[in-house]
């Protein structure tokens, strides 16, 4: 086996349930700022940018564990392996541009697909309440490692990377690399690197961070204890959230729909109640971005007696063998990867590790964003549903417009 130099890989992603003063940076290192600054409004996702990135992240669920607590960001996953693939050439590269679902993507269209998923960072109108989204792009590069000009180039402008170089035989390497990421995910993931191989040439990060309040907040006062009914037959008691208003809802055969909006409107969590005798990763992973448009579309604002437990949960996974799977296998192959895009090097560079690692926590207010209520009128007497969330479900958070998923996973266990 011919000796590689490595990448690794690493995709953070989190829902925060209250938000916190980033931690600093090391100093001592080479730091190159990120050429784009977060202030221009979002740019208009493409249907078939949404569709793939969410379709990946489908995919990717289907090789979960239905036991666990299980959260992905297709937005995280796609923006980084997009990265990558831009570096990429060859049959590595179309391999990679395959399981992104854009075979045809060339370099024009692969870049600005990653500037359009880092822009949904931005807000549309800084004066109005919506969720806090911040997506952050950093290339931790070893000292003597030379990434291409233009790949560099590229990279600041589209990701609007951070490019650091750094002593990786420095065991403050690691240090400076967790708090640039507890600092980007607002100090919900402190870490995520114990050690950095002497063969590793460069590391990539995506972190996402969602903060966000309801449109219309839980009072606290009526979260009580109420059992909830496990996948394997047992029952737990949990803290269970309750709100009746209106809400966007459907009720299918499959399953039970209910759309729960963050103030401003631009972003919503799909809860999905699976009809009984089906699990919510049986649903996803059968799910597509065409299925899912077919199913939201027949929501329609119904008056609504929500009852939604409080959880807090993370998830780690390495996503090699997902990946390789879905038919990326020459990417993690040291004897046959391309990756002259990023670098001309005597070893061959091949990658490492993808490393995912998400955080969510949900409650009455959902976070410290400012909140609109949604209005009701009080005076009608509507026809009123009950929906109780108190077994295994799945829940997605969408940008509504574009129906693009931050994330994308399942609750087992509060």
């Amino acid at each position: 086996m011919a000796k590689g130099w490595l990448f690794s890989l690493l995709s953070l992603a989190l829902v925060l349930g209250c938000g916190g003063q980033g931690a600093p940076t090391n100093p001592g290192v080479t730091r190159t700022e990120s050429s784009g600054k977060q202030e221009a409004a979002p740019l208009p996702v493409p249907a078939h940018l949404a569709a793939s990135t969410n379709d990946l992240g489908f995919r990717l669920l289907a090789h979960m564990s239905e036991e666990e607590n299980v959260l992905l960001s297709p937005t995280s996953i796609a923006s980084l392996l997009r990265m990558l693939a831009y570096g990429a050439s060859g049959d590595t590269q179309k391999q990679m541009l395959a399981v992104l679902g854009d075979p045809k993507a060339g370099p024009t269209e692969q870049q600005n697909a990653i500037k359009t998923l880092t822009s949904l960072a931005h807000r549309l109108d800084p004066e109005k309440p919506e969720p806090d989204v911040s997506i952050a792009n950093g290339l931790f590069l070893r000292t003597q490692f030379s990434p291409k000009d233009e790949y560099v180039n590229a990279m600041r402008k589209a990701a609007e990377a951070e490019i650091v170089t750094l002593d990786f035989s420095d065991p403050n390497s690691v240090k400076t690399i967790n708090a640039w990421v507890n600092e980007h995910t607002r100090k919900m993931i402190p870490s995520i690197l114990g050690a950095i191989r002497d063969s590793t040439v460069m590391i990539a990060i995506n972190a996402v961070a969602f903060e966000g309040h309801w449109a219309a907040k839980f009072d606290p006062t009526q979260t009580v204890p109420r059992p909830f009914h496990l996948g394997d037959g047992q029952t737990v008691e949990v803290p269970m959230m309750h709100r009746t208003g209106q809400y966007a809802a459907a009720f299918l055969p499959q399953a039970t729909i209910v759309e729960v909006p963050y103030a401003g409107g631009r972003y919503a969590m799909t809860l999905i109640l699976p009809s009984e005798g089906t699990s919510p990763k049986r649903l996803l992973e059968a799910m597509t971005t065409e299925k899912l448009n077919q199913w939201l579309q027949q929501a329609v604002p119904k008056e609504i007696a929500l009852a939604l437990p409080k959880w807090t949960s993370t998830f780690e996974r390495n996503l090699n063998n997902d990946l390789e799977a879905l038919g990326a296998e020459l990417a993690f192959d040291p004897d046959r990867a391309e990756f002259d895009g990023i670098a001309e090097t005597t070893e061959r560079l091949f990658v490492q590790t993808v490393l995912h690692k998400t955080f969510v926590a949900v409650d009455e207010k959902g976070t410290k964003a400012a909140a609109v209520t949604m209005g009701e009128d009080a005076s009608s007497a509507p026809e009123r549903y009950e929906v109780v969330f108190d077994r295994p479900f799945a829940y997605l958070i969408r940008e509504t417009k574009s129906g693009v998923l931050l994330f994308a996973g399942w609750l087992n266990r509060p």
